[in-house]
C-alpha cells in the first residue's frame, strides 16, 4: 500500500488530503493503457485479432478488408505527454491534411473520443459529408460563467463538455462528481485567483468555431485580439483543451465610433422620441459566479460563487 505523507498547517494538511482524494477519485481506478501500441492496432485494423471478423464488416483480408488502403488510414501526432496527461492532433483520414483535431486527455479518454469520432462520422470521409462528421452538441453538459460590473454591464459565457456526458444512451464517459470538483478548481484558478477575473469588453468581436471542444462559432466582446485570446485561453484551459490558432476569428467595424457611438441619438418610435441603448458598449465586467447544466437535471449545479468553491 502506498503511504502519502502530508505537511503543514492543520489548513494545509487538509487542502493536501482533498487534492488527493479528488486525484483518486479522477485517476485510482483507470486502467493502464499504451496509447501509442494501441493506436498502431487502431491505424492498422488491430491485424492481430482476426477470429470472428470473416463474416463481419471489418474483415481482415479480403477484396473489402478493414484499413486497407493505406493512403486513408488514421493518423496521431503527439503533442507532449506528462505525466500521463496527453495532448495531440489527430487525422481521420491521413490523406485530407487540413481535417484534423486536436484532442487531450488520459490514454483512455482519447481513445474514447477518438471512437466517437469514427462512431459519429460513419465509414464516410469526412470530406464528402462534414456534417456527418460534426459531434452533436445538443444535451452536453454545459458551464455556464456569469459576470458584472461594479455598477453596470454584465456577461454570460456558456463552455460545452463534449467528452463526457450524463445521458446513459450518448457513447461517452459517464460525468462523476469528481469531474464537477475539476471543473470547480478549474474556474476557480483561472477566474478568482489571486483575484476575481475582469473581463473587458468592447467594440470587437473574437469568434471561435470548434464543435470537437464544444466552440460553434461562439464569440466574444474584447478590446483588441490579443485580450480576446487571452479570454478564450483561459475558458480552454477549464476544459483542459489546446487553442487552435486556425479556428479564430477576429471582426472588427470600419468606423467604430460611427457604427457604436457612445451616446447613441433618440429615435421616433410609434410617435414618441426614444432613446438608444448603447452597443457595444466599453464595459469591465468581474467573474462573478458559475454553474453546471446536466441534461438529466431540472435545475442546474453551482460550482464557484465568486472566489469560492461551492460544489464538494
Amino acid at each position: 500500500m502506498t503511504k502519502i505523507n502530508f505537511t503543514g498547517n492543520i489548513d494545509d494538511v487538509k487542502k493536501q488530503i482533498e487534492q488527493s482524494i479528488a486525484t483518486f477519485e479522477l485517476l485510482g481506478n483507470q486502467i493502464s493503457i499504451d496509447f501509442n501500441q494501441w493506436f498502431e492496432g487502431w491505424e492498422n485494423g488491430f491485424p492481430e485479432d482476426i477470429e470472428n471478423r470473416a463474416l463481419g464488416n471489418y474483415p481482415v483480408t479480403g477484396e473489402k478488408a478493414w484499413r486497407s488502403d493505406v493512403s486513408k488510414k488514421p493518423r496521431w501526432r503527439e503533442w507532449s505527454n506528462k505525466n500521463g496527461f496527453i495532448k495531440g492532433e489527430y487525422w481521420r483520414d491521413r490523406s485530407v491534411e487540413s481535417e484534423s483535431i486536436p484532442l487531450s486527455g488520459t490514454a483512455d479518454k482519447i481513445i474514447q473520443h477518438i471512437h466517437q469520432i469514427e462512431y459519429e462520422g460513419g465509414r464516410e470521409s469526412a470530406s464528402q459529408n462534414k456534417s456527418k462528421a460534426w459531434p452533436p452538441m445538443k444535451g452536453q453538459p454545459t458551464i455556464k460563467l456569469y459576470f458584472r460590473g461594479q455598477t453596470e454591464g454584465e456577461g454570460r459565457i456558456t463552455l460545452t463538455i463534449m467528452d463526457k456526458s450524463d445521458d446513459p444512451k450518448v457513447p461517452l464517459p459517464s460525468i462523476d462528481k469528481s469531474d464537477l470538483r475539476n471543473y470547480a478548481r478549474k474556474i476557480k484558478e483561472q477566474f478568482a485567483t489571486p483575484s476575481l477575473y475582469v473581463w473587458s469588453k468592447g467594440k470587437e468581436i473574437l469568434s471561435y468555431k470548434n464543435r470537437w471542444q464544444g466552440f460553434d462559432g461562439h464569440y466574444w466582446l474584447c478590446r483588441n485580439e490579443a485580450a480576446g485570446v487571452a479570454l478564450l485561453t483561459r475558458l480552454l484551459a477549464v476544459l483542459e483543451l489546446p487553442l487552435d490558432q486556425s479556428k479564430l476569428r477576429m471582426s472588427t467595424a470600419v468606423d467604430e465610433i460611427a457604427a457604436f457611438p457612445l451616446n447613441p441619438p433618440s429615435i421616433s418610435v410609434l410617435g414618441e422620441p426614444t432613446n438608444q441603448n448603447t452597443e457595444r458598449p466599453l464595459v469591465d465586467v468581474n467573474f462573478w459566479r458559475a454553474e453546471i447544466n446536466l441534461a438529466k437535471l431540472n435545475k442546474p449545479i453551482p460550482l464557484v460563487e465568486r472566489a469560492q468553491i461551492v460544489y464538494n
